[in-house]
């Protein structure tokens, strides 16, 4: 399906556009305090959200680039390195931005807000990536937290673990058909665990790889991209193929549960047929930069703030414009000044020539 050279493509733009979605997703949840005015919440059922499908579509997106970065590294240390130069350095500024800039300005308590923020409580919220969500950071907004987005930042760092494993165990490069049924039983498991409405995972669980109904939504994508790489030559593009995906998510929006199933198959093939469309000419979209990290993960305090300053009565556009806008400004900041330099510390140690996994 795919062309040997995974240059041209148009996965900045599918990046940028995803996270501008979670940002107007969040435009109908954040003024009235939740979900049910959100259109596709409402088509669905209740399964998904916008910005739900847009975090789905990134872990898709994500299972599929990570896993050629492991078949590009030179091993497990440099790896990780290149993931946490790429993960830490905006999550940490985009912390330090809501907590104590944004926050104490918009949220009425101003310098007190600073004093009741823990220090050792914060560096170790950086470290684990689960700081800057302070519940109680907008206590007169319909919604209190202060970044509300960055929940889905270590999932998506216990994944790069996950293809670690995978790759020390020798499954990405020489086993790739294994992939398969690693993907078949997690879909079947999300499935089950929605199905039966399971709850499973206690506080020390949750404290120590997180929500397990939250994994079961987001494995099966993650490994849907990832197993997309590996067969990417053996997967045939068909426009009939690809209306049939659409109409299978269509579909499953009005059938209860089956979001889990369709979304991280037809979802992958849709989404790998619009990122590799050459129709599309956006291929040179990330040609001044990559804003699509800065965008979702500065977002949430910025709209917090203006919630704050206009209102809960304010309309979805009214939000919308001025949100996106500053978020922008925010990550084109971000990438210039804090991401891309820290990215250029990937050269410390050059990689090894592109491996070519196996389609067994």
């Amino acid at each position: 399906m795919l062309p040997d050279a995974l240059r041209s493509n148009n996965i900045d733009a599918l990046r940028f556009f995803l996270a501008a979605l979670v940002i107007f997703a969040h435009c109908y949840a954040l003024p009235v305090g939740g979900d049910h005015t959100e259109p596709l919440f409402i088509f669905s059922g209740g399964q998904r959200t916008m910005g739900g499908i847009a975090v789905d579509l990134f872990f898709i997106l994500s299972g599929f680039l990570i896993t050629h970065s492991w078949l590009r590294s030179r091993g497990f240390l440099d790896f990780m390195w290149r993931r946490a130069l790429r993960i830490y350095p905006a999550f940490i500024a985009a912390s330090i931005f809501g907590v104590f800039i944004i926050a104490p300005l918009f949220n009425g308590l101003g310098t007190e807000f600073i004093k009741s923020v823990s220090p050792g409580g914060f560096l170790f919220g950086l470290v684990t990536l689960r700081g800057g969500g302070y519940v109680g950071g907008f206590p007169n907004n319909p919604i209190q937290s202060i970044n509300g987005s960055l929940w889905s930042i270590p999932y998506e760092f216990w994944c790069y673990f996950g293809v670690a494993a995978l790759g020390l165990l020798t499954i990405l490069a020489k086993r790739p058909s294994l992939m398969l049924p690693i993907l078949v039983l997690a879909v079947a498991g999300s499935f089950y665990y929605e199905f039966k409405g399971l709850k499973l995972g206690g506080s020390y669980l949750g404290a120590l790889v997180g929500s397990i109904t939250l994994w079961a939504r987001l494995l099966p994508c993650f490994l849907a991209g990832s197993v997309f790489y590996l067969f990417r030559h053996r997967i045939p593009w068909h426009p009939g193929l690809l209306v049939l995906a659409v109409l299978a998510l269509i579909a499953s929006c009005k059938i209860p549960h089956a979001m889990s199933v369709v979304s991280p198959l037809a979802g992958t093939y849709i989404l790998f047929s619009v990122a590799f469309l050459p129709a599309l000419k956006l291929q040179r979209f990330g040609k001044y930069g990559d804003f699509s990290y800065g965008l979702y993960v500065y977002a949430f305090p910025i709209q917090q703030a203006l919630v704050a300053v206009m209102g809960n009565d304010v309309g979805v556009l009214k939000l919308f414009i001025p949100s996106f806008l500053l978020t922008l400004l925010a990550g084109i900041i971000s990438w210039y000044a804090i991401e891309a330099p820290f990215m250029k510390l990937k050269k410390l140690g050059q990689p090894k020539p592109p491996a070519q996994p196996h389609a067994a």
